[in-house]
């Protein structure tokens, strides 16, 4: 641990880990919190909460790399207040909409949603000499599993002991306290003036990074929604949340083990053991207790892959386009979970659900090839 004491003496780097963390926090219930409202507090199904859920995480993606971008033209700081209040302003605002305005304002929330995890990663990169980026890039994958693990969580907890209102009026306080402290303690560059040719950002490498990261969310998201049918269809459903936290810590082990290693991984190589460590899912049946012990090696592989793409990123993108880049690295694991939760239902309800690994493990593993292929090709995109 030599190395996370040396890295956590770096001046103002321990309050702005503490900051960020508590801006992430509401950022892992939003969908919780969604479908608790439109759920429990409208009357609607499932499916109409999940369209909302769809409409939001849509609004994200698409907001991402431009608040990234306007982040690299105008400075972090005018992004992560605005975002930050427009947020604030929705959960407070959720309690009095209906279904229909819920659902029309869904995608524009998302797209004003909080980017408080999207530029720590920016922040943290110009605090830490390149030295330290591994162990920094560690510790950051590692708190953002521990933040999906207690956020929803102590939402819900909130939410039982009180009522949805509050814990929506808990989440406004919690956005806003995190996009203002990391506002006011953060120190960004306040602008970065635009170049006077338009960059070639948008390199080879970059892609590859891109699709890698995407499959890397694939495999994730497809095994943990595979674990969870596959508990289900044995009438085990109750362990599932048990597994999910597992995975978790797995992951979170995983990141901080990494971040101690000397030795270099390549993504690559990393999300090739990934992806083939799904397979065995398949294979141990229904017992909870397998699955648990089966979920290891993919769990320990997620962290550090998160880790090697941000810290890569931030080693071949020029500092004037990292916001558009970190915002791109979003959207990539926005799509990729996406699909792989899509994938594993599928193959579940159309085959059997001990198929559901065997299909995020190929998809995983196309995807990767993919990525292989553009890092190969002597093809670049001007933006």
């Amino acid at each position: 641990m030599r190395r996370y004491r040396e890295l956590f003496r770096i001046p103002g780097l321990p309050l702005l880990t503490v900051i960020a963390v508590l801006g992430r926090l509401p950022m892992t219930a939003r969908v919780l919190a969604l479908t608790v409202y439109t759920v429990a507090g409208l009357g609607q199904g499932t499916g109409r909460a999940g369209l909302v859920v769809g409409l939001m995480t849509l609004g994200i993606a698409v907001g991402a790399p431009l608040w990234g971008a306007c982040g690299d033209r105008f400075g972090l700081r005018p992004a992560i207040l605005i975002t930050g209040l427009a947020e604030t302003a929705f959960w407070l605002a959720v309690p009095q909409m209906s279904y229909s305005v819920l659902v029309s304002l869904a995608p524009f929330a998302g797209m004003l949603a909080a980017v408080t995890g999207q530029f720590f990663r920016i922040v943290l990169s110009g605090m830490v000499p390149v030295g330290q980026r591994r162990p920094a890039f560690s510790m950051e994958a590692t708190l953002v599993e521990v933040c999906f693990t207690l956020g929803p969580a102590t939402w819900m907890l909130v939410n039982t002991a009180t009522s949805t209102p509050i814990a929506l009026r808990l989440l406004a306080g919690m956005t806003l306290l995190g996009s203002a402290g990391f506002a006011l303690f953060a120190n960004p560059p306040d602008r970065i003036p635009a170049p006077a040719e338009p960059d070639r950002w948008l390199t080879r490498p970059v892609l590859s990074l891109l699709l890698a990261n995407c499959a890397l969310l694939v495999v994730v998201l497809g095994t943990t929604i595979s674990v969870i049918g596959i508990l289900d269809h044995a009438g085990h459903l109750g362990w599932a949340g048990l597994l999910t936290g597992a995975q978790a810590l797995y992951s979170a082990i995983g990141g901080l083990v990494y971040g101690t290693l000397h030795r270099e991984f390549r993504q690559h190589r990393l999300l090739l053991v990934c992806a083939l460590s799904a397979l065995p899912l398949s294979l141990v049946g229904s017992s909870w207790w397998a699955l648990g012990l089966a979920l290891i090696p993919v769990g320990l592989c997620t962290a550090p892959g998160y880790a090697i793409c941000n810290a890569t990123m931030n080693e071949i993108v020029p500092p004037e386009a990292i916001g558009r880049v970190m915002g791109l690295v979003q959207v990539s694991g926005t799509l990729g979970a996406s699909l792989g939760s899509m994938i594993a239902g599928f193959a579940m309800d159309e085959v059997t659900p001990a198929f559901g690994p065997v299909a995020v493990s190929v998809s995983g593993l196309a995807l990767l090839g993919l990525s292989r292929l553009v890092a190969r090709t002597k093809v670049e995109v001007t933006v």
